[in-house]
């Protein structure tokens, strides 16, 4: 790809909460809309620092619309405290992309 795409600078949820969407509008680096619509495989994957990319959550998202994925949280995707990175992958036929690396950030929930 020769767009370099972005999500955001970070999201922050709270530990064991679900239920609710994560909206992810989709940019490149000069801030445009990215149009995924033809993308036929659009996933929300959240690793650990240092484990090599190694995914602990790995969910497909729905597009809303031509610029946008969006991730419904199931109970149990965050139950451990810390910070953690995460990207959107888009595949279609012999094309995979991704964006860059953003944070996510679980805290306390005080339900």
């Amino acid at each position: 790809m020769d767009n370099e795409l972005l999500v955001t600078d970070g999201i922050h949820v709270k530990r064991g909460r679900f239920g609710y969407s994560i909206t992810f509008p989709i940019k490149t680096a000069d801030n445009a809309p990215f149009n995924i619509s033809t993308y036929t495989a659009v996933n929300f994957s959240v690793w650990r620092d240092g484990e090599s990319k190694t995914p602990f959550l790995v969910g497909v998202c729905s597009q809303p619309d031509d610029y946008t994925a969006k991730y419904l949280v199931k109970a149990g995707d965050f139950e451990e405290l810390g910070k953690f990175y995460a990207e959107i992958e888009l595949e279609k036929t012999d094309v995979s992309d991704a964006t860059d690396t953003f944070l996510v950030e679980v805290g306390e929930s005080t339900a």
